[in-house]
């Protein structure tokens, strides 16, 4: 007896999906041409170490070896940013930034990424505006982070 319900759900497949979506899918190393989330099927479900590429992130797992078996496997990357940053905003932009009571050299909008990050007590200065809030304090980065000021004009 030939179930096709139960012999179609019993052809290999990969199913290969990301966090963030639409990394790019390598197998042994070559670039497949398809981005998460996908499922190779068939043909297309070749064994092999698959693993995931995208600007900015590190993956985890790095690398994952499969085979083709009956039913669907699942893999999952994960992805960490490889350089964490601060993102300091205002409206309006332009404003000078602050940290720790001195001028840092820049103005809104800036992202301070990596080594370039500095905790501490940040705030803006624009002429001609207050801000709110008036200060922000930043002790450290688990994920990249927005701090954003609003301007008022000053009378």
């Amino acid at each position: 007896m030939n179930d096709s319900k139960n012999s179609a759900s019993s052809k290999p497949k990969l199913r290969v999906s990301s966090r963030p979506q639409g990394a790019e899918i390598f197998r042994g190393g070559t670039f497949t041409g398809k981005v998460t989330p996908h499922e190779f099927s068939g043909a297309n479900f070749v064994s092999g170490a698959y693993s995931v590429q995208m600007e900015g992130y590190r993956f985890e797992p790095q690398e994952c070896t499969v085979n083709p078996a009956p039913g669907t496997i699942n893999i999952r990357f994960t992805g960490n940013p490889t350089e964490l940053a601060l993102t300091v905003a205002s409206t309006p932009p332009g404003a000078e930034i602050f940290r720790g009571g001195a001028f840092t050299g820049k103005v809104t909008p800036h992202e301070f990424k990596g080594d370039h990050f500095v905790a501490g007590s940040y705030y803006v200065q624009k002429e001609g505006f207050r801000f709110e809030p008036q200060e922000i304090e930043v002790n450290s980065l688990s994920e990249n982070t927005k701090i954003t000021f609003k301007g008022f004009p000053v009378r």
